[in-house]
């Protein structure tokens, strides 16, 4: 029934386009969430078209005024970060020369090094953690103390607690763990550290040679040929992972052998987050299928991607018969294309998608929706749930839902031909809820928290030119250039009260060079 509605809107939005020449489109919206479309025709009567949920809510743009924001120059930076490390209200930023106020621009916490980079703050924005450089040594600064001096150091990672924190460094040839102030063993290298849900407990993934172990609580494990997803189970706080070796993946719960698969080489494998779900491509002859929580799926010449939801509930793949590509979701093929995914850029490299799953197939966040990008005609349209786009274009990427899935924005290009494009030879648009909005060139589109509001940065052509954030359809004012930040790889934060803040730099002579160079706070004032 579901799918049934989505096509009849989808096909009355192609109906609508139709007759553009002929006909005034007025779409309503009903106090029941229902989209109404209806035409006027060339004798002036009113045709209701269709009455239907729409496929995906539309919180609406703020109908009041335009929103104002204040400026704050952010102390300590003489060159363009890379990202910047801001909690997660956009309230506070870490600096060469301090932690700092985004709105006074005050040094709540002084100190001083040369560059910060690769940071992050508690889940409960109590706690900052870093890595600076000094003296051509790298160390990690947690809440204002720095650590000892190493060759190099990885990100540190909080626990969800906000208790404990935890880094990889490099001294040499060799990695260690660094944990609550503690050195660990050295090993040769030293995977990703997890921490349980209760801050408890934390494990890692250690390699010696060939061979790699897992590391909980400072015990170590038995080796093994490769280890998998080291997590914690929610319900009893009990270690989850799995190790392959000889041909087989054994998923363990507290080193108990729960189930066991079989792990044939140079296969396609794919296991969920809870660990009780598993796909394993075979080959039959010189076609290959899936087998799915052990059972057979159907042949295909060539298994090219697959993918369980976040939430490991739901698993889709991608299938090739005869030069086409079929999506099968949750056991049921869907209609084949030419191909699925981002088309290539004219450097060869492949076009992103912001979301959970593989470039050709994304899960929402809460995995209430699968899209992917299917070359039709020689060109390209979005799929979601099974249901095509009306517009097709030349090409698709950056395909973003917001948190709760029933929003969605992507950026699109047409150039009236078949051949891809990318920079140049394109119109492009921001498609946000369906609606084309034309922009030369996007990026970073964020969605807040509650799915409301929607923004992205734009390039603004002109001399000199400029970058500008629109948020809401309504674009700001024209910046050097637009900061991304460290924790969502964005451009804007959302606050918890909706209001948006962004970070942009100004400075004189050029980019490669600049004088007299800041970083500004934008931040959006209470109504």
């Amino acid at each position: 029934m579901k799918s049934r509605i989505l096509s009849l809107v989808w096909v009355c939005f192609f109906i609508v386009q139709t007759f553009a020449a002929e006909a005034q489109q007025l779409p309503n919206r009903s106090a029941s969430n229902t989209l109404v479309l209806e035409l006027t025709d060339v004798k002036g009567n009113v045709v209701t078209l269709a009455t239907a949920p729409f496929p995906l809510e539309f919180g609406g743009y703020p109908q009041s005024a335009p929103p104002q924001f204040d400026e704050t120059v952010i102390p300590g930076f003489s060159v363009s970060p890379h990202d910047l490390i801001v909690d997660s209200h956009g309230r506070r930023v870490v600096t060469p020369v301090g932690l700092v106020d985004t709105s006074s621009g005050a040094v709540l916490v002084p100190f001083r090094f040369d560059a910060v980079s690769a940071g992050a703050f508690s889940p409960d924005n109590s706690r900052y953690a870093f890595v600076a450089h000094a003296s051509k040594k790298a160390v990690a600064v947690v809440d204002g103390v720095a650590s000892k001096p190493y060759d190099l150091v990885r990100a540190p990672r909080f626990s969800p607690d906000s208790k404990r924190v935890a880094f990889v460094a490099v001294r040499g040839k060799k990695e260690l763990s660094y944990i609550d102030g503690t050195e660990g063993p050295a090993y040769d290298g030293v995977g990703s550290i997890a921490f349980d849900a209760t801050g408890k407990h934390v494990a890692y993934v250690a390699s010696t040679g060939k061979k790699v172990q897992l590391v909980v609580d400072g015990a170590v494990g038995p080796l093994y040929e490769s280890i998998g997803f080291v997590g914690f189970d929610q319900a009893d706080g009990a270690i989850t992972y799995f190790a392959e070796d000889a041909d087989q993946i054994t998923v363990f719960h507290n080193d108990q052998a729960l189930r066991r698969w079989p792990a044939p080489r140079n296969a396609v494998k794919r296991i969920n987050k809870t660990l009780d779900r598993y796909a394993y491509s075979v080959k039959v002859g010189k076609q290959e299928r899936l087998i799915l929580d052990g059972v057979e799926q159907p042949l295909f010449d060539k298994i090219e991607e697959a993918t369980f939801s976040p939430d490991g509930k739901h698993f889709a793949y991608v299938g090739k018969n005869a030069g086409k590509r079929t999506v099968v979701f949750d056991g049921k093929a869907q209609k084949p294309y030419e191909d699925i995914g981002s088309p290539l850029d004219e450097h060869g490299g492949l076009l992103s998608v912001k979301a959970h799953g593989l470039l050709g197939l994304s899960f929402s966040d809460d995995s209430s929706k699968l899209a992917y990008v299917a070359k039709d005609e020689g060109k390209y349209r979005l799929v979601v749930d099974g249901v095509e786009s009306p517009s097709l274009y030349n090409q698709i990427s950056d395909v973003t839902f917001s948190p709760d899935g029933k929003r969605m924005a992507y950026k699109a290009g047409r150039n009236g031909g078949t051949k891809n494009c990318y920079f140049v030879g394109c119109k492009y648009f921001v498609v946000v809820d369906g609606e084309e909005l034309a922009y030369e060139t996007a990026f970073t589109i964020t969605f807040s928290r509650d799915g409301k509001r929607v923004a992205f940065g734009v390039f603004r052509p002109g001399k000199p030119p400029a970058r500008a954030m629109v948020i809401d359809k309504i674009e700001g004012k024209g910046y050097q250039g637009l900061i991304p930040v460290a924790s969502d790889d964005t451009s804007i934060v959302f606050d918890t009260d909706g209001r948006a803040r962004y970070f942009v730099e100004r400075f004189e002579g050029s980019p490669a060079k600049p004088k007299a160079f800041t970083i500004v706070s934008v931040s959006e004032r209470k109504p």
